[in-house]
């Protein structure tokens, strides 16, 4: 799948036009990969995600993860400055990673512990094909981003 070619620019793409175009990638990325995927900001606000149709789960994945992230970054300040590239928390059978589309957007997906190597790569691969559709700056405009998910629940 060549999802980069049909990609907009910043400056030829609204917001709104940004959201729909996130989302279409979000759902093809779960459709040729079969791992769901949630799209967080680093304040913990969902921006979209291709999981099921109950929403109060997500947005409570979306805070933990936020939370996670920013633990993370902030440990790495204290012990040497160099940042975080990825989080992954393994649990029981399964685990969560976490990697950065831009400074303050991370994407996240819950794989199979067998399947973490796997879904870092795709994912890896999906953050560089989506880092112009999401914001850089947290702000207000993220309010409208969950609309997206209003037919979910």
């Amino acid at each position: 799948m060549n999802t980069t070619a049909s990609l907009p620019t910043p400056d030829q793409m609204s917001t709104h036009n940004g959201v729909e175009q996130l989302h279409t990638q979000v759902m093809a990325f779960t459709d040729e990969h079969g791992i769901d995927l949630f799209i967080f900001s680093r304040d913990g606000r969902i921006l979209d995600s291709s999981v099921g149709p109950d929403r109060q789960p997500i947005e409570q994945m979306a805070a933990l993860c936020s939370a996670l992230v920013n633990y993370s970054r902030g440990y790495s300040t204290v012990v040497n400055g160099a940042g975080v590239t990825r989080v992954v928390t393994r649990y029981g059978n399964g685990s969560v990673v976490l990697l950065p589309i831009s400074e303050v957007v991370w994407v996240g997906a819950m794989v199979a512990r067998d399947q973490v190597i796997h879904a870092a790569h795709q994912l890896t691969l999906f953050t560089d094909q989506v880092a112009e559709l999401v914001p850089h700056d947290i702000d207000q405009s993220l309010q409208m981003v969950p609309t997206v998910l209003a037919e979910k629940g």
